[in-house]
């Protein structure tokens, strides 16, 4: 129980949201690359690995706040995935912009790419969390129900 008297929820189930992120990211990455071979660019195959790399590791990191944060109370969780976004927003800005600085590939295919992974990566994310949100809400519904229903 929290200083409130509500209980805390359980913590944010971290390595099945990495495995439905990978299992997306996977999903995804074949078919781009599918995409990519069969229009015949050839030579676009690695600004689309290099891209979805960075999305993808600043989403599983973006993860870890709502992770360590979601054990400590229900404010906790909400201030870890909104701090969570905000890693992953900067990551995600501070990595295409390296990529773009240290490869030779132009503007519009680093952009572009980015921005592809970055909003399908944030909708899974998303799905991720607001699933976590209800269970969450819940579950503490359900405590404060039957603690009602004993008196």
């Amino acid at each position: 129980m929290t200083d409130t008297g509500r209980p805390i929820p359980s913590s944010f189930p971290i390595r099945q949201s990495l495995t439905v992120l990978a299992t997306v990211w996977a999903a995804f990455a074949t078919l781009c690359l599918a995409t990519v071979f069969l229009l015949g660019h050839d030579d676009a195959w690695p600004v689309v690995i290099v891209t979805g790399a960075v999305c993808g590791l600043s989403s599983a990191i973006a993860l870890l706040p709502l992770r360590i944060m979601s054990g400590h109370s229900p404010e906790g969780a909400a201030q870890g995935a909104l701090v969570g976004v905000m890693v992953r927003m900067f990551l995600t800005l501070a990595g295409a912009a390296a990529v773009f600085a240290l490869s030779p590939w132009r503007l519009e295919a680093v952009a572009g790419w980015t921005v592809g992974w970055y909003l399908l990566l944030l909708s899974v994310e998303v799905t991720l969390i607001v699933r976590y949100f209800q269970a969450a809400y819940q579950s503490v519904h359900t405590t404060e129900g039957s603690a009602c229903s004993a008196r």
